[in-house]
């Protein structure tokens, strides 16, 4: 029994299947640091904001474990961000996905996006 499990705890290992949670990286745009925001973001996919805004930073999430744009709005709430833009997806890894006993070859998509702060008032009318 234990061999059993040191086998199958090999194969998530290698497939990149070992863990539920949501690895978003951040390339930052600037050097300032902003509070975490609790309230709830605006997001954005096929049109930009109305009001000027500013990019803060570049989130990039790996699709595998599903709710991708979820964790990319959870890591922009994080860094303080007012809103996100959701710019798309792009290819991530190369992994290993175990099939009926055989490994099936699969490349993981990464899903990106722009995390934003508005320069006026989060409460402020826009025209």
């Amino acid at each position: 029994m234990k061999q059993g499990t040191v086998v199958l705890v090999g194969l998530a290992f290698l497939t990149g299947c070992y863990g539920c949670a949501h690895k978003v990286s951040v390339t930052r745009y600037t050097a300032n640091a902003f509070e975490e925001s609790n309230a709830a973001i605006d997001v954005y996919q096929t049109q930009r904001p109305a009001r000027a805004y500013v990019e803060i930073a570049e989130l990039v999430v790996d699709d595998r474990n599903g709710q991708p744009v979820a964790a990319l709005v959870a890591k922009a709430k994080e860094i303080g961000a007012h809103g996100l833009i959701l710019t798309g997806q792009k290819e991530g890894k190369k992994g290993f996905v175990p099939l009926g006993g055989i490994l099936i070859g699969r490349t993981y998509m990464k899903s990106t996006g722009i995390a934003i702060r508005y320069t006026e008032p989060v409460g402020a009318d826009v025209q």
